[in-house]
């Protein structure tokens, strides 16, 4: 019998008590046809793509049941800054991302942290507004409690020195008054509630930057903790595309 490929020299993990584990397998149309031992499934099929993976172990595919898609993906599109051990370093990245999109554009990041660096207080905008005056810097640190902007997200969030902080955050400020860029828990969502949203292109974009990560790292299926309805129309109408 034909089959689109045969997989061989595996040690092939079943879940299935009656075989618990294989050397070989055959696929057709997507779906694994052939199971067993390297010489039952290669006198039983043949392939124009035969692969010997040389012993390595194949599972059945993961399921995570907790994540977020879209916000995988979106992560995937934005700067990485863990590890950076400067704001010096944080700002060099942002420079170099400021060179490639067009002015207006909202620059995204996550990861950096103030406790890897030399002077461990918090960083403010006067960096960033040096390297991407043209931009909207948004950063969110290592652990996701605070956010670092530069002076041009304040003003178009309508952010100054009168502002005060909420019930459960905080606007970082200097000795003046005025805010430093950082803002803490509940201050964050002053900033992001002013972010527009992504557009439909953004979003599915994302899905599927972030289902080819998954798929990469053995997870075949994931159930999304939480999507608006733009993300629940956007992944539906994906299948009929890829047809």
């Amino acid at each position: 019998m034909k089959a689109d490929l045969i997989i061989t020299n595996g040690i092939f993990l079943t879940l299935d008590d009656r075989m618990p584990k294989a050397e070989a397998i055959a696929v057709s149309n997507g779906k694994i046809t052939g199971v067993g031992t390297s010489n039952e499934i290669l006198s039983r099929f043949y392939s124009d793509k035969t692969l010997d993976i040389q012993k390595a172990f194949v599972l059945p595919g993961l399921t995570d049941g907790h994540g977020h898609i879209v916000e995988l993906g979106a992560s995937l599109n934005t700067l990485n800054l863990l590890g950076a051990r400067s704001p010096e370093a944080v700002a060099a990245a942002v420079r170099t991302e400021a060179m490639k999109v067009q002015p207006g554009t909202w620059i995204k990041g996550r990861g950096w942290d103030q406790n890897l660096w030399t002077d461990k207080s918090f960083p403010d905008h006067h960096i960033l507004d040096k390297v991407a005056p043209d931009n909207f810097v948004f950063l969110v640190r290592v652990d996701g409690h605070a956010v670092w902007v530069n002076k041009r997200v304040m003003d178009f969030a309508g952010i100054g020195r009168s502002t005060q902080s909420p019930a459960g955050g905080e606007i970082v400020r200097d000795r003046k008054g005025d805010p430093t860029g950082v803002f803490l828990d509940a201050a964050i969502n002053l900033i992001a509630s002013k972010i527009p949203p992504p557009s439909d292109a953004e979003v599915e974009n994302a899905i599927l930057r972030a289902v080819d990560t998954c798929a990469r790292y053995g997870l075949t299926e994931v159930h999304d903790a939480g999507i608006n309805q733009q993300t629940l129309n956007i992944t539906k109408s994906l299948p009929k595309r890829e047809n």
